[in-house]
């Protein structure tokens, strides 16, 4: 969970994708795409209005359309 929160914390008050942390946690090409369910469900176990799309807070797991930014809580 610390490596969801963490980047959210260094880039408060500003959103970071889902995907830059599967990123550092799987820095190969490619790879970065198998942690993705995992980072979604931590995301949706982290406060409501930690993730957000266009504005509004959604939950990460179920959003569809441009994936949800992640905020400090």
């Amino acid at each position: 969970m610390e490596e969801v929160r963490r980047p959210t914390r260094i880039r408060a008050p500003g959103t970071i994708c889902p995907s830059e942390v599967a990123r550092a946690l799987r820095p190969k090409s490619g790879a970065w795409r198998d942690p993705m369910p995992t980072v979604r469900r931590v995301a949706a176990g982290l406060p409501d209005d930690v993730a957000r799309q266009g504005g509004r807070a959604v939950n990460a797991v179920t959003a569809r359309g441009p994936r949800p930014g992640l905020r400090a809580p």
